[in-house]
């Protein structure tokens, strides 16, 4: 069912792929005739570069004054073709011309042909023209505008005309022959609209019937609003150069003031405290100290501090040897279980006296007779199949003897009680809501803040928890043990000498995740099993205890994990 539901996205994802369809605005030609009569007469050429199916266009105008008159839309790529077209108002100030075609990967040019009446403002001394040649309503870039507007006469002095584009583009602008202003800018930005406001000799117009006439003078006027915007332009300009510094300033530190807390907290409080000689040599034979399994994960956890379904298992074990329970083997087909494929092992409780056993171990014990028969016996497939089924009860059961493993291995001061590993994560997410929520364009607060989280709860999440010095001895000496069962060429010259002390082994090597080491030096060294077991009913049976994909590991990680 997941495989097939993966493959029906796998196609969308393939479809929206072949049919996804996008356009770039290749170039943009502004022709402006004034006439004598103050009208204008505009024409557009847009070229496009479809890819895929596209059928519309549309062009946005937005003006203040002015009315727009005889709008015609033309299909120029080969021939002229008048295509049909509809204008309709958007708003206040704003309407929308829209187009009709027919284009599938091709370039197009479309002629947008129109008059424009009573856009001029006529002052006594100038004649203002002022008008968006291009939209914010375009979704892509254009990587080019270009055009002319031409006087209706020629002036005596260049210098009589002035021009001004905005905002500040990659361009430019001249005037050709006394009469005729070009202009010219590259890559406009989406959604960016282009201004060009032109002043000339208001004598230039010898029948200003379609016109904004004001009766003062205006070119004084106008040149001091130009320099006020260059004005806010150079100072928008310096403050953007003081926040391209102070944002090059943050990318750089934000990570850099991270990694130096993370370096004071261990140096402060991560750093482990350094064991003498004496009691850190590089193998241990001998089983260090008399402590269940699952304490000795927490010394290996010290950041969670919680032992995992394996340790629980190994504290199964870990009480055979204490008298608590047996475990008996049961050979079944083509199965797979615990400890083999075709192998199932049955715990028998024993009526012992438990009220000595430290809290842990007596949970460890409820739990598994809380599932038994009345017999007081249940399959290890059994178990798994209860932690499966009955999941939610079995996830509060499993999750209360962590927390009690946890609090006694506390209490036996093994780890320094600062909280340098939480502060830090703390800090990674303040990181990532401030990158998030305030300073959204610096994305390098953010990054840092999740990479920090990320390391600091997996390849770092035991460096700033410390072991104290206690729990460092103990640390020690458990890996050297497990040091010893990873050689064996070390087990081959210094053997155990009692069954008791190989089945130990096998306990404490399935939380130290050697215990398919000890197996094969078992299966060499101890050819007779029919020798007294202490875990076993009969014989000893050196199975690998270590297997991660058995039944009743599988199903409590399934959760234990989460």
């Amino acid at each position: 069912m997941k495989k097939g539901y993966f493959v029906f996205v796998l196609i969308i994802l393939l479809l929206s792929f072949v049919n996804a369809k996008s356009y770039s605005l290749e170039h943009a030609e502004i022709n402006i005739l004034v006439n004598q009569d103050g009208s204008l007469e505009i024409n557009e050429t847009i070229e496009f570069n479809f890819v895929g199916d596209f059928s519309y266009a549309y062009r946005d105008f937005e003006f203040y004054v002015g009315t727009i008159e005889d709008i015609k839309v033309y299909d120029v790529t080969n021939s002229i073709v008048l295509l049909s077209s509809d204008i309709t108002s958007t708003g206040a100030h704003k309407q929308q011309l829209k187009w009709y075609y027919s284009a599938s990967n091709e370039r197009k040019r479309f002629l947008i042909s129109y008059k424009l009446k009573n856009s001029l403002n006529v002052y006594k001394d100038i004649t203002e023209f002022y008008w968006k040649i291009w939209g914010n309503g375009w979704a892509y870039p254009l990587k080019e505008i270009s055009g002319t507007f031409e006087l209706p006469a020629a002036v005596s002095n260049p210098k009589d005309v002035y021009t001004y584009g905005h905002p500040q583009l990659n361009g430019k602008i001249a005037i050709l022959e006394n009469k005729t202003v070009i202009f010219q800018a590259f890559n406009i930005p989406s959604n960016q609209w282009v201004e060009l406001r032109v002043l000339f000799p208001s004598s230039l117009l010898s029948n200003p019937l379609f016109v904004n006439k004001i009766n003062a003078d205006g070119l004084e006027k106008i040149i001091q609003e130009e320099n006020n915007y260059a004005s806010k332009k150079s100072s928008n300009a310096n403050y953007l150069n003081i926040s391209l510094a102070t944002l090059a300033i943050i990318i750089v530190i934000a990570p850099l003031i991270l990694i130096l807390l993370f370096l004071i907290f261990y140096f402060v409080g991560g750093r482990e405290p350094k064991v003498s000689l004496e009691y850190n040599p590089y193998y241990e034979r001998d089983i260090p100290y008399n402590y269940s399994p699952a304490i000795v994960s927490t010394l290996f956890n010290q950041a969670s501090k919680k032992p995992s379904a394996k340790d629980f298992v190994a504290c199964i074990l870990y009480l055979c040897i204490k008298g608590y329970c047996k475990l008996e083997v049961v050979k079944k087909k083509k199965f797979l279980v615990i400890f083999g494929k075709d192998t199932d092992y049955r715990i028998h409780l024993l009526k012992k006296d438990d009220h000595a056993l430290p809290k842990h171990e007596k949970k460890v014990l409820e739990i598994v007779k809380s599932y038994a028969e009345k017999n007081d016996s249940i399959l290890f497939s059994e178990l798994a199949g209860a932690a499966r089924t009955d999941s939610w009860h079995f996830r509060g059961q499993f999750k209360s003897w962590q927390k009690q493993v946890k609090e006694e291995a506390l209490a036996m001061n093994f780890f320094e009680k600062h909280h340098y590993h939480l502060i830090f994560n703390i800090i990674c997410v303040a990181y990532i809501i401030l990158g998030f929520f305030v300073l959204v364009i610096f994305p390098t607060i953010t990054i840092s803040g999740v990479i920090g989280l990320i390391l600091n709860s997996t390849l770092l999440k035991n460096v700033l928890p410390r072991r104290t010095p206690n729990g460092a001895i103990h640390y020690h000496k458990w890996k050297t043990l497990k040091n010893y069962l990873k050689d064996f060429s070390q087990m081959k010259e210094h053997p155990p000498e009692s069954i008791v002390l190989w089945e130990k082994y096998l306990v404490y090597a399935l939380t130290l995740g050697v215990a398919d080491k000890v197996e094969k030096s078992m299966k060499l060294m101890i050819p007779d099993r029919k020798a007294r077991s202490a875990i076993f009913i009969g014989g000893v049976n050196y199975h690998s205890l270590g297997a991660g994909s058995f039944g009743f590991v599988s199903s409590v990680n399934s959760f234990s994990s989460s």
